[in-house]
């Protein structure tokens, strides 16, 4: 199967058959908690991390293979997907954003909009490691 069409695909899966009952809004603690990830889920998480700090800390030029490799770990990531209820739905406020901001890393045209984009997917990141666990 072509890789353009993968992708769209697995995001409609992912969006329509781990039921997404998600508010928009801000990610909320478990009662004071971060709430727990299942750990299917753990290893393309880590990994993504793992591309991202290592982009920071080298020359960061070629954004389109990293751009690549972490919707690798995405699809993994989706695919691995068990979490139900409360947890689930804080999860989704979490990661549609950050493909989002994948996908505008994908297309930029500019530096100066790569270097942006890169950083808010560092802070994405913070914010991921605020809430789960």
């Amino acid at each position: 199967m072509h890789p353009k069409i993968i992708l769209p695909s697995l995001l409609i899966l992912f969006f329509f058959s781990c039921s997404n009952n998600s508010k928009k809004g801000e990610i909320e603690l478990n009662n004071g908690e971060k709430w727990k990830i299942n750990a299917e889920m753990i290893p393309p998480l880590e990994a993504s991390e793992k591309l991202i700090s290592d982009f920071a800390a080298g020359d960061k030029e070629d954004y389109r293979s990293l751009v690549v490799q972490l919707k690798e770990n995405n699809q993994l990531l989706i695919s691995s997907c068990t979490m139900k209820g409360k947890s689930h739905d804080e999860l989704h406020k979490w990661l549609h954003p950050y493909m989002v901001l994948l996908d505008e890393l994908e297309n930029v045209e500019t530096e100066k909009e790569s270097i942006e984009l890169f950083e808010k997917i560092e802070q994405s990141f913070e914010t991921f490691n605020q809430y789960f666990q």
